[in-house]
């Protein structure tokens, strides 16, 4: 399990969001290119305060059956999404 302060990031191209957005990361799962849903979490933009958003594992579909035992994510796992202001 990771420790608490690890952390990934993952650079996206500037891509304009607006209304809802709906997020899932997958990961490998086998051979011939096959993958399996880890967690997904959806959000709408007007709740978007000082460009971040941050989601608890609570808040993640599938991530959120780990809270009791902490097997798949850490006790303090979570998500930030950070944005740039539209040009």
């Amino acid at each position: 399990m990771p420790d608490k302060t690890d952390s990934i990031e993952i650079p996206v191209p500037d891509i304009p969001v607006i209304d809802e957005v709906f997020v899932t990361f997958y990961r490998p799962s086998g051979m011939l290119g096959k993958k399996k849903k880890m967690l997904q979490f959806w959000f709408h933009t007007s709740f978007v305060e000082d460009n971040l958003l941050s989601f608890s594992k609570k808040e993640c579909d599938k991530a959120v059956k780990d809270c009791k035992k902490h097997k798949k994510y850490s006790e303090g796992f979570k998500i930030e999404v950070v944005f740039k202001d539209a040009p």
